[in-house]
Parts: structure tokens; C-alpha cells; sequence
């Protein structure tokens, strides 16, 4: 989500947009990525737990800044953003839902409708699979959801086959056979585990086959426990946490995504934006991602025999390559992220018309 606004607000056009960011705490990765000559940044120190003096000093900010748009992202800043924006006058509340878990204790799903339904102008969701499950949960109409989806850097995430042999030496890996790639937190909702049991059913059936696994997390002993157990200890290769994804999936024949619950996967739109089929479960958002059959294969959730089926299908040179530039241009089209700034762009015009073709910026305050 963090990922998601910094993008964003570092591509808005600062000719339509004047953009600050409003944090609880400063620091950290994505604040160095800030193109701070574009995105003003402002620290609002929550104090303790429910902190009621946040809302009076963001509100403080917005009136300083003569904000036109507060944009609050996820439960964790909803009342903040709300309460703020009534008190500092602005009119244009916009609040968006990123994945799961979604906000279900009963009492806060009853203030989540209040909001959403009577302070928010506009409300989002980064799936139609999500906007479904925030209308069910809430009861908000349904045709109240915009959705904008996530989108990926393609400049940053592209097909790099010519580089793939150099960096399977760079991570340690077996130059030969079909590398599987896995880009997740090594916890029980991604089922890794289910992953590691396709690849011991492949490697029995002779196929010369690898698993990539990177990411840390509590379960990484457990798998390295079961991948023995297997039989293919030598062939899961645990790479541990990497900021460097984008090499991953230039090392990589084909992704694989196995969870057992899941929201828009922005892992998985990089592996496409870097030309690698996908094999992932129809778990959350996956099915608008993934078009079964031409960018790669939908399976069953925990459904071991038909992933490794999956993959075998995907195990041929050739029939990867198609597969690669369907992917790739599937990104290009639907999901890049000059698209979804676009999305954004056009939304915040609708929300206030009369910066569309004038000199002035309306300033855009996306709370964080």
C-alpha cells in the first residue's frame, strides 16, 4: 500500500497537483524514494493507541495547506482522515481499500459504513473482488466502489531472458533445468508448502525442475524440513528476504503464486510485467490478474496434483514464450502504472473540475 502512494504521488503531475503526504511516523525506504522537489512530507506523531489529538493536528496541516482532496488509505486511517477533513473544511474525502485483512470486528465494520457511506466522496478498491467483499461486509451499494488497480513500473519490471543465466549465478542458482520462482513471506497463507509437494510430484516424474523461494518469515525451518522430507532438499533454494525482486524474476523461468487467501498481488503483475507465465491459485483478485490459459494457469486453492499439473504444462520452452509476450502486453495495456496514475488523475479532476485546463493546482493530501 506505502508502495503504492509513493508511486503515485511521485508521478501526479505537479502542474494540476500540489501533493503532500501525512505520516504517523517519518522514515524508512519509501521516504528516500519521495521525489521531494514534487511531494511535500509531514510527520503527525501518534502519542499512544487512539490518539485523539491526530485529527486536530492533521486537520491543522490541511488548513495550513489549503487542501482540496484528503485521499485515506485502509482502516488505519479512515476516522483519522474523516475527523480531519470535517474539521478543516474539506469537502473531497477519498478512501481507499487495499487487500486483506480487511477490518471485520463488528463495531468498527458498523463505523467503516457510517464513513464510507456519509464522509467519503468517493471510495476504492484495487479489485472488483474486494470492492465485492467490502459491499457484503458492510452493505454500502456496490456501484459506490470505483476500482483502480494497482499498477507496476514496466521500465523497471521487464523481460530480461538475455541476463537470466548471469543472474541464476548472481543468486546462487543451478544454471540448468526450470527454475519456479516464488516471491512471498514465508507464512502459512502462502502455502509454500503445497508448492515444495508439486515440485517433489515434477522432479518424480522426471522433469530436471528448481523452486526460488524468496522471502523470510516463521516458517522457513519448517520448509527446509519438509523440502528434505521430499526428496528435494538440493532443488529449494532458500534466497531469504531480497529488495531486488526485479532480478529475481529476471533469474526465473515461470512464477508461481500458491496462496490460500489472497488480495490484487502486486508480485504477481511484476512477473508478468517481466514477461514470466504464472501459475497462481483462484484465490482473491489472482482471476483478474492471470487469464487462465493465455498469460498462464488459474488452479484450485490447496490443490497440489492440479499445480503441478499446472506447471508441467508451462515446463516447455516454446509454449513459455507465448505465454511470456501475452503476459508482458497484458500489463502494458491493463496494468501499468502510468495507467493507474492516469486513473487516479482523472479521478481527482472529477472530484474537483476546475483545475482540469487552468494554471492552478488543486492539492492532493493523501493521509498514511
Amino acid at each position: 500500500m506505502e508502495n503504492g502512494v509513493v508511486n503515485l504521488c511521485n508521478r501526479l503531475d505537479p502542474e494540476l497537483f500540489d501533493t503532500s503526504i501525512c505520516v504517523m511516523f517519518a522514515g524508512g525506504e519509501l521516504e528516500e524514494r519521495l521525489d521531494r522537489n514534487r511531494v511535500k512530507l509531514y510527520e503527525v506523531k501518534r502519542h499512544f493507541g487512539n490518539d485523539p489529538s491526530v485529527p486536530l493536528r492533521i486537520a491543522r496541516q490541511l488548513r495550513k495547506r489549503g487542501a482540496d482532496i484528503v485521499h485515506s488509505h485502509n482502516w488505519v486511517t479512515l476516522v483519522e482522515g474523516a475527523a480531519a477533513s470535517k474539521l478543516a473544511g474539506v469537502k473531497n474525502l477519498v478512501h481507499g481499500e487495499h487487500g486483506y485483512p480487511m477490518e471485520e470486528r463488528p463495531r468498527n465494520v458498523r463505523v467503516q459504513r457510517l464513513l464510507w457511506s456519509k464522509a467519503v466522496k468517493q471510495l476504492l478498491s484495487v479489485s472488483a473482488e474486494l470492492g465485492d467483499n467490502m459491499a457484503r461486509l458492510t452493505g454500502v451499494p456496490r456501484d459506490s466502489i470505483e476500482v483502480i488497480s494497482n499498477g507496476v513500473d514496466i521500465s523497471r519490471f521487464e523481460p530480461r531472458p538475455d541476463k537470466r543465466q548471469q543472474l541464476r549465478e548472481q543468486f546462487g542458482l543451478p544454471a540448468e533445468g526450470l527454475m519456479i520462482g516464488m516471491v512471498a513471506r514465508l507464512v502459512p497463507v502462502k502455502n509454500h508448502a503445497g508448492a515444495i509437494r508439486a515440485l517433489s510430484k515434477l522432479r518424480a516424474s522426471g522433469l530436471d525442475v528448481h523452486l526460488a523461494l524468496a522471502g523470510d518469515g516463521e516458517l522457513r525451518t519448517s520448509l527446509e524440513e519438509l523440502a528434505e522430507k521430499e526428496n528435494v532438499g538440493s532443488n529449494v533454494h532458500f534466497l531469504g528476504y531480497r529488495e531486488d525482486v526485479d532480478k529475481i524474476y529476471g533469474a526465473i523461468d515461470l512464477f508461481l503464486l500458491n496462496s490460500h487467501r489472497e488480495g490484487m498481488s502486486n508480485t504477481i503483475i511484476e512477473a508478468m510485467a517481466s514477461g514470466l507465465p504464472v501459475v497462481a491459485t483462484r484465490a482473491g483478485a489472482n482471476p483478474e490478474s492471470v487469464v487462465d490459459g493465455e498469460t498462464g494457469y488459474l488452479v484450485p486453492v490447496d490443490d497440489t496434483d492440479a499445480l503441478a499439473e499446472a506447471l508441467k504444462k508451462l515446463s516447455p520452452a516454446e509454449v513459455r514464450s507465448e505465454f511470456s509476450a501475452a503476459a508482458r502486453k497484458r500489463i502494458e495495456t491493463e496494468f501499468s502504472i502510468d495507467k493507474m496514475v492516469q486513473r487516479y488523475t482523472d479521478l481527482y479532476l472529477r472530484l474537483h473540475p476546475h483545475v482540469a485546463g487552468s494554471a492552478g493546482a488543486t492539492s492532493s493530501e493523501p493521509v498514511g
